[in-house]
């Protein structure tokens, strides 16, 4: 189900361009000395962002922040498989083993934990076309799409897409984790701890100036006066909670090519 919270735009989302869909970012896990052709060159190659990682057990961090959509690792035996499915949690995060069939077999890499599995030698376009189909199964559009509209802005949560009254809002990475995690939660507090805990990772609570300047950082591209947030509403000792305002409702919908298309109200 697609979600929205929704309210009066005004024209804006009827009038404003699409904004270009951020790419999928994908954890590169390889040797240096592996043979072959380098999968983070071929994944850029696909025009999606490639994050090489040098410690596998790394992408359980990554993959709890949510700053990969995908991992890519580069396998010479069954355990480092096992390794990367035990860890990433949630699942909707797609392993995809590259390895030569005498070392791995296919069959057995599935077993393991792996989604997809791409032998080597490495066929460049059927690496690319298999790592797209492993995103479009984890996450299809129709099922994962979010779209936030208020008077003022509004965000596909799920293409990581924003608009406001002058176009195309950049907001950065850290930006993005905010707004995801207030967003899906409207109208409740989100306590400061967890933010931490969920943008930065645990044992990082020291970071409670650094949330500060990212909130209102976060205010300055969204709200109408920063300094008397409307949205993104501070609650001193408590937390953050994100208020949609306006007459603001949650419907079903998605953002296509600038405009809202919105389903059934959500119940409760």
């Amino acid at each position: 189900m697609t979600l929205s919270l929704s309210s009066p735009l005004t024209g804006l989302a009827e009038e404003a361009q699409r904004p270009e869909q951020a790419p999928a970012v994908v954890a590169v896990i390889q040797a240096s000395s592996a043979s072959g052709p380098s999968l983070t060159r071929l994944v850029r190659a696909g025009e999606y962002e490639a994050l090489r990682v040098k410690d596998p057990t790394r992408v359980r961090i990554l993959v709890r922040r949510r700053w990969v959509d995908a991992v890519v690792a580069h396998v010479d035996a069954l355990e480092p498989i096992r390794l990367l499915a035990a860890i990433r949690t949630p699942r909707d995060v797609p392993l995809v083993a590259v390895a030569e069939p005498a070392l791995v077999h296919p069959g057995e890499a599935l077993d393991a934990g792996a989604d997809d599995v791409v032998g080597i030698p490495l066929d460049p376009e059927e690496f690319l076309a298999r790592l797209r189909a492993a995103l479009r199964r984890a996450r299809p559009a129709e099922a994962s799409s979010l779209v936030v509209s208020t008077p003022d802005f509004t965000i596909d949560l799920s293409k990581r897409c924003c608009l406001g009254p002058g176009g195309d809002v950049h907001l950065t990475g850290i930006e993005w984790r905010l707004v995801d995690i207030l967003c899906r939660r409207p109208g409740r507090l989100v306590g400061a701890e967890v933010l931490l805990e969920q943008v930065w990772g645990p044992g990082e609570r020291a970071r409670g100036a650094a949330l500060r300047v990212h909130l209102y950082d976060l205010r300055r591209k969204l709200e109408p006066d920063p300094r008397q947030p409307r949205y993104f509403r501070t609650e001193p000792r408590l937390g953050v909670r994100f208020v949609p305002g306006g007459a603001g409702t949650v419907h079903t919908g998605t953002l296509h090519n600038g405009k809202e298309s919105r389903g059934r109200p959500k119940a409760g």
